[in-house]
């Protein structure tokens, strides 16, 4: 993952869309979201159970290198922390998305 980050950085990868790496895997009491999007601007990471429905809303500005790190605590939109299962991330930037799924245990 990091070195993924590095490479893109450097300019020695090139990014074609939007893409979400999450660590650790699965996610523990909180989880880090790697974002990488063409360019710079701002945007939203949705996270959804699985059920579809939102849990929370994380915003995202990107800088021009296009590569963003984004920590969630693990806590919905009402500031109380999730139950373990499933979740599904989507990032939405610049008129395009990526999604990703991703189990979470909550120690809590």
């Amino acid at each position: 993952c990091l070195i993924f980050i590095g490479l893109l950085r450097a300019g020695l990868m090139a990014i074609s869309g939007p893409s979400i790496l999450i660590a650790p895997h699965p996610a523990v009491d909180s989880a880090i979201f790697y974002l990488t999007v063409a360019g710079g601007g701002k945007g939203e990471l949705s996270i959804h159970d699985v059920s579809g429905a939102l849990v929370n809303r994380l915003g995202v500005r990107a800088d021009s290198s296009g590569v963003v790190k984004l920590v969630w605590d693990g806590n919905n939109s009402s500031h109380r922390h999730v139950a373990s299962g499933i979740y599904i991330c989507n990032l939405s930037m610049g008129g395009e998305n990526a999604t990703e799924k991703f189990f979470f245990i909550s120690n809590r």
